[in-house]
């Protein structure tokens, strides 16, 4: 559900619709850094997972084929870092909004720039604990 601060309290003065606007970044930020935090920890815990495995790769015949799973936490890894950094930026231009700074991307762009590493870094950590799943799940 979006809220329009104009439209859904229309009784207020503009410094408190700009405070609640304000608010609302403010909360859509922290939530969007928690994301990219939990994509951050859990593709490379599985990478970690993964390369404290690969000692003993050559005396454990199940371990062969676990190149692809590091791969998949890798892009994982890698598009997370750069959810954050996109993120960041995203965020920037958000609240310079409120310094009276003009964004100098549309809309749609910065929502994309910030939204599509994160859907990268998720998919590619579903589809290594998928890979999981399928290579290890009948031991």
């Amino acid at each position: 559900m979006t809220m329009n601060v104009d439209e859904d309290l229309p009784a207020l003065t503009p410094a408190e619709k700009y405070a609640i606007e304000k608010e609302l970044a403010k909360d859509f930020f922290e939530t969007e850094f928690k994301l990219v935090g939990y994509l951050l920890a859990a593709n490379g815990a599985g990478l970690l997972g993964c390369m404290s495995v690969i000692k003993d790769y050559n005396a454990t015949p199940q371990l062969h084929g676990i190149g692809a799973f590091i791969i998949a936490f890798s892009i994982g890894f890698l598009a997370a870092m750069v959810a954050f950094m996109t993120t960041q930026q995203h965020r920037a231009e958000i609240m310079g909004i409120f310094l009276a700074k003009r964004p100098t991307r549309s809309a749609k762009q910065i929502v994309w720039m910030s939204q599509l590493p994160q859907w990268v870094s998720g998919l590619a950590l579903i589809v290594a604990v998928l890979g999981v799943i399928h290579r290890f799940g009948s031991l």
